[in-house]
């Protein structure tokens, strides 16, 4: 077998990472893509290198998440995996969300603000940050929404929360 290379041996590795230090099962694909390993590459490159790890019988793969195979795991070297740390805590994870994803200092304070879990109105966000504009709270909000940090709930789409996503330890608060 070809050695791995770019992407696809960080994908590896990034998995192998995760289910050993926080010992799952499978890992989720949006938490291997929220790992600070993942930054460098686009999600269509993830992606493609999640199938060809696949194809090559590296990787498993189904609804509940990835997991490297044995196949995959001799191709590993321990030592490549020492400088992957996967978080353990909902902050430890939430720190690193808004440094991996070069959050703005207004997206960042929203994060902060909600990072209870509960839902909260639009209107509490926008008059508590200080937005001047709808506009630009607006792009703020589309941004985090688009990375699978916030959602919209409620009736119209009227207040935001955390994902589900942003919580991998501990349960939202309800």
């Amino acid at each position: 077998m070809a050695k791995l290379t770019g992407a696809k041996k960080q994908v590896l590795m990034t998995v192998a990472a995760l289910q050993t230090q926080l010992d799952l099962e499978a890992v989720d694909k949006t938490r291997l893509t929220n790992m600070p390993t993942m930054k460098e590459f686009s999600q269509k490159t993830i992606d493609n290198s999640v199938s060809a790890l696949k194809v090559a019988g590296l990787l498993e793969g189904n609804k509940q998440g990835l997991k490297v195979t044995k196949v995959g795991m001799a191709q590993i070297d321990p030592r490549d995996m020492e400088g992957i740390k996967a978080p353990t805590t909902n902050q430890e994870h939430f720190d690193n969300i808004k440094k991996n994803f070069k959050l703005t200092r207004k997206q960042i304070e929203v994060v902060d603000l909600i990072k209870c879990g509960r839902t909260f109105s639009k209107n509490f966000v926008y008059e508590s940050m200080g937005f001047k504009t709808n506009k630009t709270f607006d792009n703020n909000m589309s941004k985090l929404k688009s990375m699978g940090i916030i959602e919209y709930v409620g009736a119209n789409n009227s207040s935001i929360r955390l994902t589900a996503m942003m919580f991998p330890f501990e349960p939202r608060a309800e």
